[in-house]
């Protein structure tokens, strides 16, 4: 599939099909795994909350979840974690967890990382010290019915509700992580970058002579993020060790991906094919799209990156 087809109804019905497919086929292996015992079970949210989302017709769920000592408190606040969620990985983060998933912007993933959301939740490091964590696992809009940017709008609208609705969540906005994997690394990076932007702005007009240190992400952990979409697109070299099933995604995969990811938000956009191309790299070159793109003050303080290859991770502290 041509991964510049991004227009026009035929161009969609086909993509439509072919992620249908694709999710059928994977939400059945899921099913599958976790009947004989493969994959964890998923883990019962303590709430769950549905946003509407301000920019389309449509919805955001946010499953919530509290450690013992967010279940038991009777004064104060909890610290909060967002994480857009992915395969099942384990996290120590500390604070209020929006988690999103990993799934190439396709794949419905939400709630599938029992074993991450337990860890967390009865993690003696927290439960010990009576650290009270509320881990928020969030969906996002999925391609090719809602193209980018919607999936990074739905990651800001996750956010804004939390903030407007923090004194009835019990949660403290100065404790404010983020973590994510794949698709949802890109996600909640995006939104960590973009927010800093904007509060660095705001500081810099107040005109105030105090350093800049309000970040609003305290910490950050992603896992094999996309970090931009710009330049040519490399093949990915076959791993060192072989594993099943031992290769990367097949180039159509790929190319579904990226033409359901970047398709037109409309059917018939009326644009020439210049244009096309001119709104698809005018997107990619978006900080909450293209991380990479956005300046390096604004990454959140802490922040770790681990990658799919060469050493593995990355982090840096300030």
């Amino acid at each position: 599939m041509n991964p510049r087809g991004t227009t026009g109804r035929a161009n969609y019905v086909k993509l439509y099909a072919a992620t249908n497919i694709i999710r059928a086929v994977a939400m059945f292996g899921i099913h599958l795994g976790r009947a004989v015992g493969y994959l964890d079970p998923i883990e019962p949210p303590h709430e769950t909350l549905v946003v509407p989302s301000t920019r389309g017709n449509r919805t955001i769920q946010i499953r919530v979840y509290r450690n013992k000592a967010a279940q038991e408190l009777t004064t104060g606040l909890s610290a909060v974690h967002f994480n857009w969620h992915g395969k099942n990985h384990h996290s120590n983060w500390l604070g209020y967890q929006l988690k999103i998933p990993g799934s190439g912007w396709i794949l419905p993933l939400q709630g599938q990382n029992g074993a991450l959301i337990r860890a967390i939740m009865s993690s003696p490091l927290l439960n010990d010290r009576e650290y009270p964590v509320t881990f928020l696992d969030c969906s996002y809009a999925l391609s090719p019915e809602h193209p980018s940017p919607a999936d990074a709008e739905d990651g800001r609208d996750a956010y804004d509700y939390v903030v407007q609705h923090a004194e009835e969540l019990r949660v403290d906005l100065d404790r404010i992580t983020f973590s994510g994997f794949s698709a949802g690394g890109t996600v909640g990076l995006g939104l960590a970058v973009k927010l800093c932007a904007e509060q660095r702005e705001a500081h810099i007009t107040s005109n105030s002579t105090k350093p800049f240190t309000t970040f609003p992400v305290k910490g950050m952990t992603v896992l094999y993020p996309v970090v931009t979409w710009l330049g040519e697109r490399v093949k990915v070299p076959q791993p060192w060790v072989k594993t099943w099933p031992g290769t990367g995604n097949p180039e159509f995969v790929d190319d579904m991906i990226i033409a359901s990811h970047f398709f037109s938000p409309t059917l018939s956009s009326g644009l020439t094919p210049e244009q096309e191309e001119q709104r698809k790299d005018e997107l990619r070159r978006r900080p909450e799209i293209s991380p990479a793109c956005a300046k390096t003050e604004d990454f959140p303080p802490i922040f770790n990156l681990y990658t799919a290859e060469g050493k593995g991770s990355w982090r840096a502290d300030r």
